[in-house]
């Protein structure tokens, strides 16, 4: 009897993994943003390009430069 009722619950269990498992699969891929690899890519080489003509002050925060530069790019429609 306590073999009998293990199964169920296990049975039970593994039925609510799978439902539950393919639920989220369904939600998060039809949020997720379209990565557009290219894009990325080319704003890397814009980034690099500003980076290595441009000059700065000694007190310049380069990381938020290469930040803000690379948010401009993402910005614009291709």
């Amino acid at each position: 009897m306590l073999a009998g009722a293990g199964v169920l619950v296990g049975y039970l269990l593994a039925r609510y993994y799978i439902v539950n498992k393919s639920n989220a699969q369904t939600s998060t891929s039809s949020t997720e943003p379209m990565i557009d690899q290219a894009k990325i890519d080319a704003c890397n080489k814009e980034v690099a390009n500003f980076m290595a003509t441009a000059k700065f002050k000694s007190t310049v925060d380069l990381d938020k430069i290469k930040k803000d530069k690379f948010d401009a790019c993402m910005a614009t429609k291709a």
